[in-house]
């Protein structure tokens, strides 16, 4: 189960579709292309299948429309159960478990900036992309503030329709531990 679970969080296609029911409660696949235009079609449909296939989703209604059935999708547990197995796999080997889920996030994410370096084209200030470090202090109390503050602005965002002008973009968040004197503390 733990392989399956940093798979679903870790991938780009399959974090935007959970993002979508997350955000949705329930979804059609037509919805889900609306808002992901850059996943082609077959891949949506294939990712969803397999979500069905593992129990993250689930078909919770069928709708008649024109002669095709529209199924309607939700989560296939309850919403804590997601972050209940992350809790779970941290419990029994938190370092190990961090680091694969941190190493296959960051592949993906060193697969998304491959990409958008090899464009014919590419232009970062037109392009809005940008790469900050902001070393801080702060107690683990402020950590959390900051979390939740920069969570809460991004919430309008999230829920954002594609439109031609309104591309799909991503913004990664990475809180480091505290540095320690002494790689051994």
């Amino acid at each position: 189960m733990n392989k399956k679970w940093i798979e679903y969080i870790t991938d780009s296609a399959k974090r935007r579709i959970i993002i979508d029911v997350q955000l949705l409660g329930q979804v059609t696949t037509k919805q889900l292309l609306e808002r992901n235009p850059e996943i082609p079609q077959a891949t949506l449909y294939r990712l969803v299948k397999k979500m069905v296939q593992d129990e993250i989703l689930q078909v919770v209604a069928e709708n008649r429309v024109r002669n095709v059935t529209e199924k309607v999708y939700a989560f296939a547990f309850a919403s804590g159960d997601f972050n209940a197995e992350l809790e779970k796999m941290l419990a029994e080997d938190p370092g190990a478990a961090y680091y694969a889920i941190f190493s296959q996030f960051m592949m993906g994410l060193m697969e998304q900036v491959k990409v958008y370096s090899e464009r014919a084209t590419v232009d970062l200030h037109a392009d809005g992309v940008g790469i900050m470090d902001y070393p801080f202090y702060a107690t683990i109390d402020e950590v959390g503030e900051l979390a939740g503050k920069i969570h809460a602005l991004m919430q309008p965002y999230l829920a954002n329709e594609a439109t031609p002008e309104r591309q799909l973009r991503a913004m990664t968040r990475i809180m480091m531990p505290p540095k320690k004197e002494k790689d051994n503390e």
